[in-house]
């Protein structure tokens, strides 16, 4: 139990510090005590670490198997898409996301963070069986411009994430999550641009 609440708080840590620097890749460990065959054991892991019993998520394929075990462990809510606290999306799915809470200029924190499962995220160029983007990162917590480079997350997605968080302090976070445990934040303050290769 000692085990699992410290890797729980280094998990916390990782993706505190990959908010604050937006661009800076993390590693999480992957979890040991769930399995499910809808999201790698590193998103479960930062789903552990995320949700309690005063979170609601929504996950985009309706996995009833993940949906129960996430409850059972985490004892989080299963909500509607357009009232979730989490979001859980794999990457490359062609999805509407405009529905997702933004939160309001009073509260800006009452919004969606979305976590998102991708093929790979690496800080150099890599080969992929599918679409690489080259993704950079600018805005605070960033010194100049970021780059990192993301296999596996449909560029429609990135658009629409885009367009949540034009009118900041209204927007969406992102925890992308790679199929090693590498971590990409993207919080709602960074602005992006991207290119496939």
């Amino acid at each position: 139990m000692l085990a699992e609440v410290q890797q729980t708080q280094q998990v916390f840590r990782t993706i505190l510090d990959c908010m604050a620097r937006p661009g800076t890749l993390g590693h999480v460990t992957k979890a040991v005590w769930m399995h499910t065959n809808d999201f790698n054991p590193y998103v479960i892991q930062v789903v552990t670490t995320l949700f309690d019993r005063e979170v609601t998520f929504y996950v985009q394929e309706k996995a009833n198997s993940c949906i129960q075990a996430i409850q059972l462990l985490t004892y989080a809510s299963y909500a509607e898409m357009d009232q979730c606290d989490f979001f859980l999306v794999k990457g490359r799915e062609e999805i509407e996301i405009h529905c997702l809470k933004r939160g309001t200029l009073s509260y800006p924190d009452e919004s969606t963070t979305m976590i998102c499962q991708v093929a790979h995220i690496s800080n150099g160029p890599v080969i992929a069986e599918e679409q690489v983007v080259r993704l950079t990162l600018s805005g605070p917590g960033i010194h100049g411009e970021n780059t990192v480079y993301l296999s596996g997350m449909s560029t429609k997605l990135l658009a629409q994430i885009q367009d949540c968080n034009a009118d900041y302090p209204l927007g969406l976070d992102v925890i992308a999550v790679d199929e090693i445990g590498t971590v990409l934040c993207v919080p709602r303050t960074s602005v992006l641009s991207w290119e496939v290769l």
